[in-house]
């Protein structure tokens, strides 16, 4: 019973550790990184593969880099690149995952300029110097075209921030209604990009979640009490041509109240919901390739593949090149282009289609492990360990199911892992406590029963413990006596060591017997073994159990006296009385010593038919209550009797064997038995010879000389009118 309580209020212990771990008052790192774990194996699971047409990346590669010289390049030749995505191949909107935030250094400009200083030019030069610079081409070209610039926020307080700042979004809104990424500083363009473009946007990829994984991507940033919103924000609503809208959550039943909260963003078509720090899953296509990569030195040179297929798409510039590329970890692999995360992300914006944690998530998840965790923890250690495992797995399995169908049918991003390691630790506790409790329980068997019992069957005790076993009761049980015949001469033809050998080959293999039929061993009793079926278990064949089992030990005798007679041992004969009915049984002695026992008329009933088996020749002497209860199992009839100590007279029987496995003679010859001994009953001594006559011509059974010199007798001096067959024993 301790040990039970203390189960429960182990299981009640692990339920508290994850509410405290779910409301935040003790989280536990682990659990928080198996959440993340679990949705990246969802999401691996449900990605839907495949090349998104309506975003390109115009990839600054290696061998872009080798066409058309080293990085930086020229911003004339930027401003070129711009230029021709739009006017040669008719994109949509363009953006720059890439920064200027310093001027176009040309070293050959600056020369000229200083050489006009100093000495009077040529007008060839002096037009050189009137060129317009590529900073200003390429602010032109930004001016011309729906061009999208990224910058960078930083949380460094230390360092200065360089640029020009686009214009807020969402201005007059509290930046305090989110928990989204706040900033300090920050790394813009040039002021001549930010004065000529349409607009600029952060860029910078920060990972949401603590162990560095970019899951999620905040949609907005604050500055200076101001937000600003995220690149591929910015390209998607310059694509859709739309107005940003808060989506406001008051928290409080006080329609006056300041408890408010930025739980989403209108984009007019669509309304995005954001979670509290103004972030969204990046609803990743596949892995890096999910969009047409187009090599920068091909949009340059004029030569894209396909051009048509670009006509109408967002462009995002980015790079693939050595020591240039922007590498991320993410739930699709370890080494994935930044700019594909904003391609993600700008897809997603495009389609609706972010998963979201809906805003009942924390108390359903906190309510659900509060009513799985009692429910696992009140009922697992009162079920078995095939059960225990069904509900458990069936419980993950459950779970799981709703999870996914969630996940994929609502876009629901609810938590797994909590309730799965609920489960599995509760189910782990308790089939360890079942383990160790049930092994002490058979030890405790094994130490109570292991010498009277077969293993199996002590095997089979479990969920009793001995002093449940032990405990005194009525009960219908079958009784065996066996006992060596003749014993005293042969114990004195062996010396002491040779007798103790001898006794120990005689038990074991009779031991043996009786257990592997479900026999307990009583006692020994010199060269005498006791022997019962059915306790401490039930055996509602215990009759037939007990049977088989002296039959065997019949023929066990046989085989040891093989071995006796090759070690010059006396051969030895048994006697085996068999008696089944009602019987006491438990544990039973003194206050210094006990023994699981029976006692009643059944046990000295089959004690004095061990004795007769001496007087009637045979080996082996059933009383009627054991034939009784055996079906398809033939008895030959020795004689009707009333043994030392017992008024009531009981038939007493040899058995031959199971009636389909036996010759028809022998059958035959237990039915001429049968009328014999009802001639003899009813003091028909002559035709009660006869069938002994005809018994006798079959075969030769000591019985039939008991029953020739009886008749003889009776048909001289013939017994009392009221005589009924029974034949009186006054001795054991």
């Amino acid at each position: 019973m301790k040990t039970r309580i203390g189960l429960l209020a182990f299981n009640l212990f692990t339920v508290i550790i994850l509410l405290f771990h779910l409301t935040g008052i003790a989280p536990i790192r682990f659990l928080t990184e198996l959440e993340y774990k679990a949705y990246d194996a969802r999401l691996r699971v449900t990605l839907p593969g495949g090349v998104d047409p309506r975003i390109v990346i115009i990839d600054i590669d290696e061998n872009s880099l080798a066409n058309q010289g080293g990085w930086p390049w020229p911003r004339e030749k930027i401003a070129k690149l711009t230029n021709t995505l739009f006017d040669k191949y008719k994109i949509e909107v363009l953006g720059f995952d890439v920064v200027f935030p310093e001027a176009d250094d040309d070293l050959t400009l600056l020369k000229l300029q200083k050489i006009a200083k100093s000495q009077d030019v040529g007008v060839e030069v002096q037009n050189l110097l009137n060129e317009t610079s590529g900073d200003e081409q390429f602010a032109h070209a930004i001016a011309d075209h729906n061009v999208v610039l990224g910058y960078g926020f930083d949380s460094n307080i230390s360092s200065v921030s360089v640029g020009q700042l686009p214009d807020p979004v969402l201005k007059g809104l509290d930046t305090k209604l989110t928990k989204a990424p706040k900033a300090n500083r920050y790394t813009a363009n040039l002021p001549i990009f930010q004065e000529f473009a349409a607009g600029g946007y952060f860029s910078l990829l920060t990972s949401v979640d603590t162990d560095g994984i970019i899951r999620r991507v905040p949609l907005l940033n604050r500055f200076a009490n101001q937000f600003y919103e995220a690149f591929s924000l910015a390209i998607a609503r310059s694509y859709l041509g739309v107005d940003l809208e808060p989506m406001v959550l008051n928290t409080s039943e006080d329609a006056t109240s300041n408890l408010s909260e930025l739980i989403g963003l209108d984009l007019g078509f669509t309304q995005i919901s954001i979670d509290n720090r103004s972030s969204v899953y990046v609803p990743y296509q596949g892995p890096s390739g999910s969009f047409r990569y187009i090599p920068a030195a091909d949009v340059l040179n004029q030569t894209v593949t396909n051009p048509e297929d670009m006509e109408g798409v967002i462009a995002l510039v980015g790079t693939s090149a050595a020591g240039l590329v922007d590498l991320r970890a993410t739930p699709i692999q370890n080494v994935y282009p930044g700019v594909e995360i904003h391609a993600n992300v700008i897809a997603g914006l495009l389609d609706g289609t972010f998963k979201a944690q809906p805003e009942w998530v924390r108390g359903g998840e906190f309510l659900l492990i509060l009513a799985l965790g009692l429910l696992l923890t009140f009922l697992l250690p009162l079920v078995s360990a095939l059960w225990m495992t069904v509900f458990a797995f069936g419980s993950g399995i459950l779970l799981t199911g709703i999870n996914l169908y969630l996940w994929t049918d609502s876009s629901f991003v609810l938590p797994l892992a909590n309730t799965l390691v609920l489960v599995t630790m509760l189910y782990f506790f308790n089939m360890i406590y079942g383990f160790f409790s049930e092994t002490k329980s058979r030890m405790e068997l094994k130490s109570t029963f292991g010498m009277y019992i077969p293993p199996e069957i002590v095997d089979q005790m479990k969920g009793k413990t001995g002093s449940d076993l032990l405990v005194s009761e009525r009960r219908d049980m079958t009784v065996l006596f066996a006992d060596i015949r003749d014993f005293t001469p042969i114990s004195e033809a062996l010396n002491p060591k040779e007798l103790t050998e001898f006794m120990n080959a005689f038990l074991t293999p009779l031991t043996e017997t009786i257990h592997h039929h479900r026999g307990a061993i009583d006692k020994y009793m010199g060269d005498a073994i006791m022997a019962f079926w059915g306790a401490p278990l039930e055996d509602n064949n215990h009759s037939l159990h007990g049977v088989q089992a002296a039959v065997a030990m019949k023929q066990n005798v046989i085989e040891l006296n093989k071995k006796f007679a090759d070690l010059g041992w006396p051969q030895i004969r048994i006697g085996i009385g068999l008696s089944s009915g009602p019987v006491s049984v438990g544990n039973m002695g003194s206050e210094f010593r006990m023994a699981y026992t029976v006692l009643g008329d059944t046990v000295n009933i089959g004690s004095r038919l061990e004795g007769l088996t001496k007087n009637y020749g045979v080996e082996i002497i059933t009383s009627d209550s054991t034939v009784n209860a055996i079906s398809d199992y033939t008895f030959f009839e020795l004689d009707y009797v009333q043994v030392k100590g017992k008024a009531q007279a009981i038939k007493i029987f040899e058995p031959l064997g199971p009636t389909s496995k036996l010759d028809i003679t022998v059958i035959e010859r237990c039915a001429t038995m049968g009328e014999m001994l009802n001639c003899y009953r009813n003091k028909d001594w002559s035709k009660a010879a006869t069938l002994l006559d005809k018994l006798s011509t079959l075969e030769h059974h000591p019985v039939y000389d008991i029953y020739s010199a009886r008749i003889k007798q009776f048909a001289a001096n013939p017994p009392q009118k009221d005589w009924n067959g029974v034949f009186v024993y006054d001795t054991k």
